[in-house]
């Protein structure tokens, strides 16, 4: 058995460096001696003790750290494990070992050299964002009608890079990078080493490269401060996490820390990762653990509803949220014999519990008043039990539940609000005015405008249905329904959901009528139209009357859309005419609603203006928004595929 441990040493020429040494030697003095007969693959890693250690934070970007961490969590991989200071982001020098893991042991089976003149910048750059096949349900929903329909070198792709390079490179690491390392046709191995470490020692070794518990604790305490971390600080905040539960020896101490790094996981909805943690503190008698997998089991969030499972964890965790989870299941029957009087007691005994809560000295924004009141008012409206003061605690509930999303944001809340809004509904009667945006929760119109005003600026919120779900879309961005915006949309730096007691004025300022058409934006950038962006319009001098929007429908029935131009400029020459402006080497003879076109290649088309509409303001520029039929031709199905859905303000008919 080999020793291994991490020492900062001085090496040549007084440089300072962190080493790994195997049995008391450095690393870098084996390679040295495992390549002086190789002269081309010795200069190719000269200085070899200037090589870093590739475990560590200390990358340029983040995607590269989490990469890192990604392969190091693998019991069986070809592991980087020294690289080039200079560049230090896996394009250059490249140290690997093949590593195995048992659960005592550590094996270093071979050490060499990624090859890097076989990787392929161009197949990297198709890894990223724009490779579906490693799409999640969650990536679909978010990236699937937009980034994802982008090609490489976009102008629409190198702006979402830009912006999200740090989620762009991870995404190339995992799907580029990693199969290319595992595939032994591109490592140069020079050492059959053999080496065999303990893996307490190994892991000890390791996670020291990252953490000791002063710095885990700065990031977790940094993470829980911040209301906007970011993707670096909330990858360093799991990590951290890790780390201390492995480090700890305290029962109490492992169970919290595990409790804590399982909500995380469930506020973002990786259920399977919060299960593993809810187990480590249930099988130390947590109860809010206990708790936890019981829910998991009674939703179903893990593939598979287990009621048995979920009543047993209940019963053992006697929380205030297992103990209101358990008269749902005497309520409905589910595992236990239904019994709707047991139910209800639970359930007024808990209400008592949660009036004492919140009616004491210190307002508890933990505090369970919400579910447990909503349980109890609708167990009142099945029996037809209910009073005017099932209003009054609904109106209360729904208050203390918004103070504790805006503290302690979570899905779930969102989910219970929705119902108290659709129950204070029942009981008062369907309200039109809005409260607050957490009514858009009950709001059942599919197409709408609703604005309102936020630090003194007016808002515009676009409601319309999209296949078979209804969007909403907020300054260019768009939601999968209300929930989905409420717990995602920003204004600015800032959470929408924490800052709704500075929106005023909400209104809904118009219904879309149902029109047997969908609605599109076309896009010019560098000099080619693109669908679902934005259209920079030209205004040659201030005296247009302003520019407009539209869509050519052939005399062949097919839709034409321009390529290879570089603006569009339509102009309203007024009695039913416009002017059509296109820089480009095709033209286009206007007069009145019917449009001839010419090609390059002499090739006419004669069509007609099928929809015109004002355009609106944006943050990039101005939107064209143009009306198009619903039924496109199979010839143009790609551009089909790349629709977005955007609801002009006003009635534009023509």
């Amino acid at each position: 058995m080999n020793s291994f441990e991490i020492k900062k040493l001085t090496v040549n020429n007084g440089y300072e460096t962190e080493v790994i040494l195997i049995d008391g030697k450095p690393l870098y003095e084996y390679i040295e001696e495992w390549v002086k007969d190789d002269k081309k693959l010795y200069e190719s890693l000269a200085p070899i003790d200037y090589l870093d250690i590739c475990w560590t934070y200390d990358y340029d970007f983040e995607g590269d750290a989490r990469f890192m961490r990604f392969v190091l969590s693998k019991d069986t991989a070809i592991t980087p494990i020294l690289s080039c200071p200079d560049d230090f982001d896996f394009s250059c020098i490249v140290i690997v070992a093949d590593v195995l893991k048992t659960e005592d042991t550590v094996f270093w089976r071979r050490i060499g050299k990624v090859d890097q003149s076989k990787a392929s910048f161009e197949e990297e750059k198709r890894s990223g964002i724009l490779f579906t096949k490693a799409y999640t349900k969650e990536d679909y929903e978010k990236y699937g009608d937009n980034i994802a329909l982008e090609t490489v070198d976009s102008p629409a792709w190198c702006k979402w890079i830009g912006e999200n390079w740090s989620e762009e490179l991870y995404r190339r690491r995992i799907n580029y990078t990693y199969p290319f390392i595992q595939d032994e046709r591109n490592i140069i191995w020079f050492a059959n080493c053999n080496f065999e470490f303990k893996r307490d020692e190994y892991d000890k070794a390791v996670n020291e490269c990252y953490y000791d518990s002063f710095d885990a604790f700065e990031e977790i305490h940094t993470f829980y401060e911040n209301e906007n971390p970011t993707d670096a600080e909330r990858f360093r905040f799991v990590e951290s996490m890790k780390y201390m539960i492995e480090i700890s020896s305290s029962e109490e101490d492992i169970s919290a820390l595990s409790y804590n790094l399982a909500v995380y996981y469930h506020r973002i909805r990786e259920f399977q990762s919060e299960k593993q943690y809810l187990e480590i503190g249930a099988a130390l008698d947590d109860s809010p653990s206990e708790e936890g997998l019981g829910r998991l089991w009674y939703y179903g969030l893990c593939g598979e509803i287990d009621y048995e499972k979920a009543y047993l964890y209940f019963s053992k965790a006697k929380t205030l949220r297992s103990q209101y989870m358990i008269a749902d299941m005497y309520h409905y029957g589910q595992y236990v014999r239904q019994d709707v009087f047991k139910a209800r007691q639970i359930l007024e005994d808990l209400f008592l519990l949660a009036e004492d809560d919140i009616n004491g000295p210190y307002f508890n924004i933990y505090s369970l008043y919400p579910e447990i009141a909503l349980r109890l008012i609708r167990l009142n409206l099945e029996e037809e039990r209910y009073t005017k003061n099932d209003l009054r605690i609904l109106l209360s509930a729904r208050n203390i539940l918004a103070n504790r999303q805006k503290k302690i944001p979570s899905w779930e809340n969102l989910k219970t609000m929705k119902s108290i809004i659709e129950t204070i509904d029942e009981l008062a009667g369907e309200i039109i005015t809005f409260t607050d945006l957490y009514d858009l929760l009950a709001f059942d119109v599919q197409e709408a405008t609703i604005t309102f005003d936020y630090k003194g600026d007016k808002e515009q919120l676009y409601i319309f249905p999209y296949g078979k779900e209804v969007i909403y879309q907020l300054n260019g961005t768009r939601f999968h329904g209300a929930e989905d915006f409420l717990e995602r949309s920003r204004i600015g730096d800032f959470k929408i959901i924490n800052h709704l007691d500075q929106i005023s004025n909400i209104q809904q300022t118009g219904r879309i009528q149902n029109y047997e058409y969908q609605y599109i934006a076309l896009t010019c950038v560098d000099g080619e139209i693109f669908i679902g962006d934005v259209l920079m319009i030209d205004y040659p001098d201030d005296n247009d009357e302003g520019c407009w929007g539209l869509a050519l429908e052939l005399n062949d029935g097919n839709i034409l859309f321009f390529r290879e131009s570089e603006i569009w400029r339509i102009k309203n020459l007024g009695h039913d005419k416009f002017l059509l402006g296109i820089v480009s080497k095709d033209y286009i003879q206007y007069s009145g609603m019917n449009v001839t076109i010419t090609t390059t290649s002499g090739k006419r088309f004669t069509g007609y203006v099928q929809y015109v509409c004002d355009m609106e303001e944006t943050e990039e520029g101005e939107q064209v928004i143009c009306l198009l039929r619903k039924e496109i031709p199979h010839e143009i199905g790609i551009l089909a595929s790349k629709i977005t859905t955007i609801i002009p303000e006003k009635d534009t008919t023509t």
